[in-house]
């Protein structure tokens, strides 16, 4: 059964399942969770929205310059007189706030993450092929670079920032977010249900705060983005982890139309 995205809206104050047989739940942040939502519609998949990451903007924002000698912090305007050889932007919510502060470096190539990422940022955005740190990190532009302005949030992951330095690189550190835990609704996930789960710090929210004999022994599948999270998930207790090929829509749609076809 299809839903309208007003029902879906509605799905969202999470107080009752509406009559409906609910069996996938979406924990990313929007605007990633509203294409979600419209993708599963589509392939004819009811689903309830409760994101597990808030995102705040930082203002100002934070910048640390990082490199084989230390880091340190840096001042707002030190940025224009480090020019990059590229720019690397590794998430929509980055690339949102890159452009509502005006941050550029003219005729210098920007390194998107995914699809959704490079859309934000216009035209002309080279993207990564699998769309990852490992992935970005594999593209060919960042193989040999002097300085990279790396447009991340808050506390993420430091693969990209190490193995740049290893590479001989500096890297700028723009730090325009940071994600906050949400509170999850009390209703919960019944046996047979399946949880998206977008990234570690979702990941790490949902299993603070849905009780794991609810979620954590294989009565609940989650579809992670990655290995990695999926590595993260099974530590963390939980049994039923399946992988999409990657974060996509596609891609989670794709994996959790094929868990729901065979069960």
């Amino acid at each position: 059964m299809l839903l309208a995205n007003s029902l879906m809206r509605v799905h969202r104050k999470f107080s009752t399942r509406l009559g409906l047989d609910v069996q996938t739940w979406i924990t990313r942040s929007d605007p990633g969770a509203e294409r979600l939502l419209q993708g599963l519609a589509s392939a004819g998949i009811a689903a309830i929205c409760t994101p597990a990451v808030k995102i705040a903007t930082l203002d100002p924002f934070e910048l640390m310059l990082v490199g084989p000698g230390g880091r340190r912090a840096l001042a707002q305007e030190e940025l224009e007189g480090l020019l990059p050889d590229v720019i690397v932007v590794v998430s929509q919510h980055a690339a949102k706030r890159f452009k509502k502060y005006g941050l550029s470096a003219p005729e210098v190539p920007l390194l998107a993450i995914g699809a959704a990422t490079a859309g934000v940022l216009g035209a002309g955005v080279l993207v990564a092929r699998e769309a990852s740190s490992e992935g970005l990190l594999a593209e060919p532009i960042l193989k040999k670079v002097g300085l990279v302005w790396l447009v991340a949030g808050r506390d993420g992951r430091e693969t990209i920032t190490d193995q740049l330095i290893q590479r001989g690189a500096r890297v700028v550190k723009i730090l325009l977010y940071e994600r906050q835990a949400a509170k999850l609704p009390t209703l919960l996930p019944d046996e047979g249900d399946i949880i998206e789960i977008g990234s570690s710090f979702g990941l790490r929210v949902i299993h603070s705060q849905w009780p794991e004999a609810r979620v954590g022994r294989g009565r609940i599948t989650l579809i992670v983005p990655s290995s990695r999270v999926a590595d993260e998930a099974r530590l963390l207790g939980f049994a039923g982890v399946e992988i999409a090929a990657s974060a996509s829509v596609g891609d989670m749609v794709a994996t959790i139309a094929a868990k729901i076809k065979g069960g």
